[in-house]
This record gives structure tokens, sequence and C-alpha cells, in this order.
């Protein structure tokens, strides 16, 4: 069996509040029960056991990494034990400082960096016809204009939306968190303990909607947080929303915005322009 299949990996709040009740508790205060308990090694504690299978996992996949060409950072953590000797085992009465655990954590990150990878595509969102602009009333979800096509190692997911109409925006989506500001609406997302298990999904649940009266462009921004702590940039686009969708009517009668002003056209002429079934446009 690997070392992997020996680590603890669903530690709950509940084991972690057990360990600490009995260890507020005091060893001699127990009942003979909870003693076998504690000394058989308790789900909630993080002990001398738990730091050397993490040591001795950390080591096999720093080979795994090697054997694969794959670059990685790994730093030993040397303890100084009570009898004045140093090595990189953990012992029961060893106390791990601050450092120690600060090393172990990088540690663990420097293992995602050498393997997490995030990349998409982010376009510029249009009607689905020639149209070109969508339709105020049209809601848009941000699944259908970002696709990733690589997601491993991401911890959250972030959207980002800024405008000059950016009152007239709102955005929601289930399992999402999104905080409005005077210059941004920031969407995030968390993995995995989000509503998704497929970061699409969770994508496709974020959607845009525009109250403005005429138009609205609203530059969005699609970015991963890696485990590592690192920033992936998936890509950008812009949303366009217009009272105006009948530009093949506007083409069709050779309009331009000259000829538009001249003839004082508003915005509701302009959307009202029927399409031209044949015949010359003129």
């Amino acid at each position: 069996m690997s070392i992997l299949e020996s680590l603890i990996t669903n530690r709950t709040a509940a084991d972690v509040a057990r360990w600490r009740a009995l260890r507020d508790k005091g060893f001699d205060a127990m009942s003979a029960d909870e003693k076998a308990e504690w000394l058989a090694g308790m789900r909630g504690a993080f002990n001398a056991a738990d730091r050397n299978r993490i040591t001795e996992a950390m080591v096999y996949l720093k080979g795994l990494y090697e054997q694969y060409g794959r670059q990685v950072t790994y730093t030993p953590v040397n303890i100084t034990h009570k009898d004045g000797t140093t090595d990189t085992t953990w012992r029961m009465d060893d106390i791990p400082t601050d450092e120690q655990l600060i090393l172990i954590v990088k540690n663990l990150l420097a293992f995602w960096k050498g393997v997490e990878s995030a990349s998409g595509e982010v376009v510029e969102v249009w009607a689905g016809t020639r149209f070109g602009y969508v339709e105020l009333a049209a809601s848009v979800r941000t699944g259908d204009y970002t696709t990733l096509t690589v997601a491993h190692g991401i911890r959250e997911i972030i959207v980002t939306a800024q405008s000059d109409q950016l009152g007239s925006i709102t955005v929601t989506g289930t399992g999402w968190t999104v905080v409005p500001s005077d210059t941004a609406i920031t969407a995030r997302y968390t993995v995995p303990q989000g509503a998704y298990q497929d970061l699409q999904d969770a994508l496709d649940a974020l959607v845009f909607l525009c109250s403005a009266a005429d138009y609205a462009d609203v530059s969005v921004s699609v970015s991963a947080v890696m485990r590592s702590g690192a920033t992936a940039q998936i890509g950008s686009g812009t949303i366009h929303w217009s009272a105006i969708i009948n530009w093949d009517a506007f083409e069709a009668y050779a309009y331009t915005w000259q000829a538009v002003e001249d003839a004082q056209m508003t915005w509701a002429d302009l959307e009202s322009l029927p399409i031209p079934t044949g015949g010359d446009a003129g």
C-alpha cells in the first residue's frame, strides 16, 4: 500500500472538537474508554505519527516528481529533540514550532504548484444571431462565453465585472459569493465546497442581467486562484447589451450614424426597424 493511502484526508470539525474535549479534560480525568481512545491516536489530532506520515508522503512524492521530470522545491523539516539530536523524524514529545508548521504547509503548496494548471477561453458576448448585441431583457450565463479547457488544482474562481453602467448590472448565481463595489462586481466560487463538482457547471450558474434603458457594455475578466496561492488569468471579454438588436435591418437600410442623426431617429425608431424581406433596401 502506498503511503498516500494512509494519509487522513477527511478529518471533520467534529473530530477536532472531540480531540480538544479530551485534551482539555486531561488524561488523569479520562474514563478507561476515553484513555484507550486517546492512546489509539485520535483523528482530530495532529501528532507525531501524523507529521511523520506527511514527511514520508512528501519524500515519496518528491521521488515521483523527479521520475516524471517535474520540478518541485521540497525543504526537509529538521527537528531538534529534547536530547539535543536533530533529524527529520518526529517523536511523541516533540512540540512543533510555528516555523516548522509553516514549512510543512509551504512544502505542500510546492507540490501543488508542480502540477496545478488552469486555462481557458473568454470570448466577446454577442447575440446568437447576426444582430450584434444582446437584447436588454436577455440574461447571459458566464458559461456561455467562458470555457475552461484545463482545470487542475483550482481553489477559487473569480469573475470580475466593470462598466460605466455598473448600477444597471446584476450578477447572481447558486454557490457564488457576489460582492458589488463602486467600481466593480466581484463573484467568487470556492472549490470544492461549492454546489457544483464540474467547474463549467458553476460558470453556467453565474448569470448577468442588465436593467439599462438603452445600452450597457460590461468588461468581464475570469481568473483562478490555485491551491499553491498563485493566480492564473483565464481571460477577459465584453458583454454588449443594447436596445438596438436589429443590426441586420440597420445595415439593410444602408443607414449611417450621420443618417440617423440627420433623420433625428430615436432608440425606439431604430429598435422597431423591420428587417426587409425582399427587394432593394432604401
